[in-house]
C-alpha cells in the first residue's frame, strides 16, 4: 500500500487531529522506541507532547511529574 502523505484525506486527518489536540498536554508510553519516536515527531502531536517513555514505570513517573490532560 502506498501512503500518499500529500493526499487530501491525510491532510484532512491532520487538520482534524490538530483541532482535537488544541490546548492539550500529552505524554506517550510505548515499548517500541522507533514507533514512539515516530509518534512523538508527527504533526500535530509534536507541539503538545510533554514527554515520552518506553516503560510503564517511566511513563507513570512522567504522568505524575508533568500532569498531562
Amino acid at each position: 500500500m502506498e501512503l500518499r502523505l500529500e493526499s487530501r484525506a491525510i491532510k484532512g486527518a491532520i487538520d482534524q487531529a490538530r483541532v482535537l489536540l488544541q490546548q492539550r498536554r500529552v505524554v506517550a508510553c510505548m515499548g517500541d522506541r522507533m514507533a514512539l519516536i515516530c509518534l512523538c515527531l508527527t504533526e500535530p502531536i509534536r507541539p503538545v507532547m510533554l514527554g515520552a517513555a518506553t516503560t510503564e514505570d517511566e511513563g507513570f513517573a512522567l504522568v505524575q511529574r508533568l500532569n498531562p490532560d
